[in-house]
């Protein structure tokens, strides 16, 4: 399954303001990728970003998946802090190069 889902999150006016993905892991069974994610500056500080990972969490268990996983830039604490209080927790990958965070989340019911 190579399938994705995307949102459009829109101020009030409509505008859209920022954007999610996830998709569908081959090399993981059970496993969906969070792909990037984007705040507008003018709508950040209102747990936007957060929102938008719980959304996609929500689609995941919908779709019976089992495992998040997804990755931050180090310099990128803002994202990396919105994953925490997600429940994500870091990990080792055997690919990974230098300066990539990887981080996973059990799917739990």
């Amino acid at each position: 399954i190579d399938a994705a889902e995307g949102w459009v999150a829109r101020d009030p006016s409509g505008k859209p303001v920022a954007y999610a993905g996830a998709r569908f892991m081959k090399s993981v069974e059970g496993g969906c990728w969070l792909s990037r994610c984007a705040v507008l500056a003018e709508a950040q500080g209102h747990g936007l970003q957060r929102r938008l990972i719980r959304v996609r969490l929500a689609w995941a268990r919908r779709q019976g998946l089992t495992h998040a996983f997804t990755y931050t830039m180090p310099w990128n604490a803002p994202s990396a802090n919105n994953l925490i209080r997600c429940g994500f927790e870091t990990y080792q990958d055997v690919y990974a190069g230098d300066g990539v965070v990887y981080w996973v989340k059990a799917l739990g019911r």
